[in-house]
């Protein structure tokens, strides 16, 4: 997996990152000397391919700023004057653009802050994936940069808001509502034994796991050995694991503890039913007839 950076300042050259991403390392622009944000990633190194991109239709309102500001874009994105960038806004299909990956990432972020009123085709697809849009790094007003930022939210004790934030103004760029495992960036180390586990029981933790390692991981924090499995990542991704530990209660160790409520799942396997269960389950059914071993044959 290859990782590009970009300067949001200079905004104009993708760089490969030859550090993991997950590592706490900052690059700095050789132009401008900025800190440089994570951009994009792809399964492939980036190489000489020349994209279009073909603006298909466009439903912004004929005047106002909207479409002010969306002029203004197509003059940078293809080089227009004003006269040629009015008569493209109002023909579809035209290709506005021509040229190498850097510019098509910089060109597509652009074009993405008039979603869903625009409609576009990049040729041939675009091949890399955006981690985040570079223009947050930068507040629009002051030209300082944002941090990420996230804030408790008043008698709710799971959620958060968590987004781009603007310390000299004193305002949030964009935000969004979410748990607080979504923000949580401690990497919870967790293993589990496989030992005395239902087959059934440990297809499904295995899908999980496997699940969990095909997701980008730069350092191994994923293993199985002999037989148990063992697992250093953030709160989110471990969660459906977690989750499924507890529902099947199976044993497991973490560290640090884990602070967050972890969310019920649906499993599809039931423990064995036991001689008290079954005596509770009587009771609370008169008149039911039922023996352990008839139970557990339908497990």
């Amino acid at each position: 997996m290859y990782v590009y950076e970009i300067c949001p300042y200079c905004m104009d050259q993708l760089y490969e990152r030859k550090q993991p991403i997950d590592d706490d390392v900052t690059n700095c622009c050789p132009k401008c000397g900025s800190r440089m944000e994570c951009a994009c990633l792809g399964e492939h190194k980036i190489d000489d391919t020349i994209y279009k991109i073909i603006l298909n239709s466009v439903a912004i309102p004929n005047s106002g700023d909207k479409k002010n500001k969306f002029i203004e874009i197509l003059m940078r994105i293809g080089k227009f004057n004003l006269e040629e960038a009015q008569r493209i806004y109002r023909t579809e299909n035209t290709i506005i653009f021509e040229g190498n990956v850097s510019e098509t990432y910089v060109n597509i972020n652009l074009l993405e802050d008039f979603a869903p009123d625009i409609h576009y085709t990049v040729i041939p697809p675009f091949a890399l994936e955006s981690l985040l849009n570079p223009f947050l790094s930068i507040c629009p007003i002051c030209g300082n940069r944002t941090v990420t930022k996230t804030e408790d939210i008043n008698n709710c004790s799971e959620n958060i808001k968590s987004g781009i934030y603007c310390e000299t103004c004193q305002d949030w760029i964009m935000f969004d509502i979410c748990s607080k495992a979504e923000v949580d960036d401690t990497k919870y180390y967790v293993e589990v034994s496989l030992e005395e586990m239902d087959s059934e029981v440990i297809n499904k933790i295995m899908h999980i796991y496997d699940g969990l390692c095909n997701t980008f991981d730069s350092s191994g924090n994923k293993r199985l050995e002999e037989k148990r499995i063992i697992v250093r990542d953030r709160a989110q991704n471990i969660e459906e694991l977690l989750s499924a530990l507890e529902d099947y209660n199976i044993p497991y160790e973490i560290n640090p503890p884990y602070p967050h409520k972890i969310p019920e799942s649906n499993p599809i396997y039931k423990n064995k039913w036991t001689e008290e269960e079954v005596r509770d389950l009587i009771k609370a059914n008169p008149g039911l007839k039922v023996t352990v071993d008839e139970l557990n044959a339908l497990v």
